[in-house]
C-alpha cells in the first residue's frame, strides 16, 4: 500500500466527527503508524474516541515501527484515566507488549507498578476472566523484573483480596513463601481489621472450603508456627479468637499442623476456644452420605491421637472424636429415614 496516502486518508478521517468512528476501523483492520497513534491520543486526551481504540495497538505497533516511548505514552494516559475500560485496555496491552513470551520489552518500573496496583480494582466482581489472566501474566513478569518490591506488591494486592481466591490470592501466596517472616509482618498487621477486608484475608489465611478429603491448604502454612503464636500472645484474647478461624485442619505436623498443635498446647484449655476449634475442623464442604464423612474425619482423628505427644493435645482430640460419633449417630438415623 501507499504508506503516506494511507496515513494522510486515516488522519482525515479522525479528524471529521461524522467519520471518526470508520477511522477507527481502519486502523482496526489495517494498522497503525507514529503520526496516527499520535493523533488517536490527541483525540482520546479530548474525549473524542473510547479506550478501546487502543485495544488491538500491541498487534501492529512492533511491525509498524511505533516507538516504544509513544506506547508508553498510551499506557500512562490509560492508566491516569482509570476507567473500567481504560484499566481493561491498559492491562492487556501491557501483557501483550512488555511482557509478551516471545519479544517482551523493557517497562518502566513506576508505570509498571501503576498498571498492577489500578487494574488491582478491576477484578473484583468483573466477569471478563481475561483481564485476571492479563494481570497475572503483568504481575509474575514485574516480581522476575523487580524483586525488590515483591513485599510492596504484597501489601497492594491484600486489601483487593476476596471470596475467589483467585489470581491476586495466588500471587500473594507466592511472595509469602518467598519471604514469610516479612510477610507475616505485613499480614498480621492487617488481622485487626474488623472490616470486610479483614475477613477476606483471614479466609485467605485459612483452609479453603473444598469437597475433597484434602482442601486446598491456606496461606497460613507459610509462616513460621512460633512467629504467628508470638503474635497470638501479644493481644492472647483477641488474636487467639481470630486465628482459630483460620488454623490448619491438621494435626499432622508434616502437613502444616504444627501450629494447630501449638495453639492447642497454649490455649486447648479454654472452652470457648476448644468448642470454636471443632467447630472450624468440623466445617466444610461434602459429598455422599453425611455419616460416611463425619466417618472419614474421626479417621483422621483417631490417626493424630496415635501420633500425639502433648495431653492437651489429646484430650481435645478425644472431645473432637466424642463429638464426631454424635454427629455420625445422628446423621445414621436421618439417612435410615430417609431411605
Amino acid at each position: 500500500r501507499d504508506a503516506q496516502l494511507w496515513e494522510t486518508v486515516t488522519l482525515r478521517l479522525l479528524d471529521n466527527d461524522t467519520s471518526r468512528n470508520l477511522g477507527t476501523a481502519v486502523i482496526f483492520s489495517s494498522g497503525i503508524s507514529g503520526s496516527v497513534l499520535t493523533r488517536l491520543l490527541e483525540l482520546f486526551r479530548q474525549g473524542l474516541v473510547s479506550p478501546n481504540a487502543f485495544s488491538r495497538l500491541t498487534w501492529r505497533a512492533s511491525v509498524e515501527g511505533v516507538s516504544e516511548g509513544l506506547v508508553n505514552d498510551v499506557v500512562d494516559t490509560l492508566v491516569r484515566v482509570a476507567t473500567e475500560d481504560a484499566l481493561r485496555v491498559a492491562i492487556e496491552l501491557a501483557h501483550d507488549y512488555y511482557f509478551d513470551k516471545q519479544n517482551p520489552i523493557s517497562c518502566d518500573e513506576a508505570l509498571a507498578w501503576r498498571i498492577i496496583t489500578s487494574a488491582l480494582l478491576l477484578k473484583k466482581d468483573h466477569t471478563d476472566t481475561m483481564i485476571g489472566y492479563h494481570w497475572r501474566v503483568v504481575t509474575e513478569g514485574f516480581r522476575k523484573r523487580f524483586p525488590d518490591r515483591d513485599l510492596d506488591l504484597l501489601s497492594a494486592i491484600l486489601p483487593h483480596l476476596d471470596s475467589s481466591h483467585g489470581v491476586s490470592a495466588s500471587i500473594a501466596d507466592a511472595i509469602a513463601r518467598d519471604h514469610p517472616d516479612d510477610s507475616w509482618t505485613i499480614v498480621s498487621g492487617y488481622l485487626d481489621d474488623d472490616t470486610k477486608r479483614g475477613y477476606w484475608i483471614i479466609s485467605w489465611l485459612g483452609d479453603r472450603i473444598g469437597f475433597d478429603e484434602e482442601p486446598p491448604p491456606g496461606a497460613i502454612r507459610h509462616f513460621d508456627p512460633v512467629a504467628v503464636m508470638r503474635w497470638v500472645s501479644g493481644d492472647p484474647e483477641k488474636n487467639s479468637r481470630t486465628l482459630v478461624r483460620c488454623l490448619p485442619k491438621t494435626l499432622d505436623e508434616t502437613g502444616g499442623g504444627m501450629l494447630t498443635a501449638l495453639f492447642l498446647e497454649m490455649y486447648g484449655d479454654d472452652e470457648k476456644i476448644a468448642s470454636s476449634l471443632i467447630s472450624h475442623f468440623w466445617s466444610g464442604g461434602r459429598t455422599g452420605p453425611e455419616s460416611a464423612h463425619f466417618a472419614g474425619k474421626r479417621d483422621k482423628a483417631r490417626g493424630w491421637i496415635k501420633q500425639a505427644r502433648s495431653g492437651r493435645v489429646l484430650s481435645w482430640l478425644y472431645r473432637y472424636v466424642e463429638f464426631l460419633n454424635e454427629c455420625i449417630t445422628d446423621a445414621e438415623i436421618k439417612e435410615e429415614r430417609e431411605f
